[in-house]
């Protein structure tokens, strides 16, 4: 029997497992992770009741084939019984649903696939060290475990980004006071001793918003200072398209594909942009028409034209593109004008202070310098970002042996973007080692979201069965 291990136990492994387990072919498939982020990792697992999904319940399915399988299993859930099905479709539910949607998922896929032969074993712990030989690889788990199977696919999701006053902390010691927060997704923040004081998020993303509900949640209520080196902030959904300027969204995503470069389709969005610009409408109706066509444009774009939108574009690109629920945002503009949360365009330079208080250090574009007294400092800038060091330490290691190439772009391993494999030291495609989901960026691009993720993952198990090792 082929032997298939996963690495990885959130979303983007669940969606591939649910995939294998439809093939015809039996396999015996291993996963790795730790149990507390099985069926949904840090996302939907470790979720605040607060924390709501920032993608309609309806475009939310595990299944590519059945788009609105996730609306299914809530409109049998006790608590969505008096809730209309096409409120739900286009309703922003709380992450924890989703996780036990997961769940429920996977238990009956290996239910069904053991009826045909599949059989699952999930493994608790880490992977410390892969070995790729000539037909199968061998790993080693952090209890000492070897196992061996014939193909591995890495699925660790989003690693948590460096602690952005890594290199600027006037004294080392200051990285374990409580009051400075390097990863956002503990259960319980500490309570400011001083209720004056601001509480300070570094990052003005998607994360901050989970923090900032965090903290209110859990009866902070300090005035929260949210810093973006960009200025820029959350934007709520608009459900706009492109029809609302007499444009056909389909029509308007086949002509922006067609073009040959980066230079013509900035062209075509500039006056797209300002088109709905001077009519009120929001820029999401033009990502919304050039969706499904993001991973074709990222492939056809030379590495020039991936760095030129990587350091001018990426950042307004994320904010248009993921975006928050409207009662959300309206809670933060809400707070904004009762100044309990502020944004302020900010580099961060150095960190100082004692258990009690911290003091932030600012510098800004204009060439000047603040500071803040803060209550607490959290590390809000999201998932890492930061070449191979992103990368799981076992392929890291054979990266570094040379076995791997690196991404051009510095996002990690170099991946084939047909079949997912990683690329050998020769550029050939490994034969053995596949990467899904956060690691494939480099090569598509868009990667990350549930809608892309699980279309990735009915590819590549369709692709590794068609393909036997």
């Amino acid at each position: 029997m082929q032997k298939l291990l996963i690495i990885g136990g959130g979303f983007s492994a669940v969606a591939l497992t649910c995939q294998l387990l439809k093939q015809p072919i039996p396999q015996h498939i291993y996963i790795i992770a730790p149990k507390a982020t099985w069926f949904g990792g840090i996302a939907y697992r470790c979720a605040a009741r607060n924390h709501r999904l920032n993608v309609v319940a309806g475009n939310m399915s595990l299944y590519p084939q059945h788009p609105h399988d996730f609306v299914n299993f809530l409109c049998e859930q006790a608590e969505f019984s008096a809730t209309p099905r096409e409120e739900l479709l286009k309703s922003f539910v709380e992450r924890r649903w989703y996780g036990a949607y997961l769940q429920q998922r996977v238990t009956q896929a290996q239910r069904s696939g053991a009826s045909v032969g599949h059989s699952v074993e999930w493994i608790d712990g880490q992977v410390s060290s892969l070995q790729a030989h000539l037909t199968s690889v061998q790993i080693t788990c952090s209890n000492g475990e070897q196992l061996e199977a014939n193909r591995v696919v890495i699925a660790t999701g989003n690693k948590p980004s460096e602690p952005p006053w890594a290199n600027c902390l006037e004294s080392p010691d200051l990285k374990h006071l409580p009051i400075l927060v390097s990863n956002p997704w503990i259960a319980k923040f500490p309570h400011p001793v001083d209720q004056n004081l601001p509480v300070v998020l570094i990052g003005a993303g998607l994360t901050m918003v989970d923090t900032y509900l965090a903290l209110r949640s859990q009866g902070i209520g300090n005035p929260v200072i949210a810093l973006s080196r960009k200025g820029l902030a959350p934007l709520p959904h608009s459900f706009a398209t492109l029809t609302d300027i007499g444009v056909n969204p389909h029509e308007f995503g086949e002509q922006f594909v067609r073009l040959k470069s980066l230079k013509q389709q900035l062209l075509l969005a500039a006056r797209t942009l300002r088109t709905l610009a001077k009519q009120g409408i929001s820029p999401e109706a033009f990502v919304a028409a050039i969706r499904e066509h993001v991973q074709s444009i990222w492939r056809q774009w030379t590495i020039a034209e991936k760095q030129q939108f990587m350091r001018h574009l990426a950042s307004r690109w994320n904010v248009i593109r993921h975006r928050v629920p409207g009662d959300i945002y309206a809670t933060l503009q809400q707070d904004q004008q009762l100044r309990r949360l502020i944004y302020q365009q900010a580099r961060l330079t150095s960190i100082s202070g004692h258990a009690e208080a911290l003091t932030v250090q600012l510098s800004h574009n204009n060439g000047s310098t603040s500071q803040i007294e803060a209550s607490l400092v959290v590390n809000c800038t999201g998932p890492s970002r930061n070449g191979v060091t992103s990368v799981d330490a076992p392929l890291f290691a054979e990266i570094k042996r040379g076995r791997y190439q690196v991404d051009a772009l510095g996002f990690g391993v170099a991946a084939d973007p047909k079949s997912f494999a990683v690329l050998e030291h020769t550029g050939e495609p490994s034969k053995l080692v596949y990467v899904l989901g956060s690691l494939l960026r480099g090569a598509l691009w868009e990667t990350t979201a549930v809608p892309d993720i699980r279309v990735l993952a009915h590819q590549l198990a369709d692709s590794l069965a068609a393909k036997p090792a």
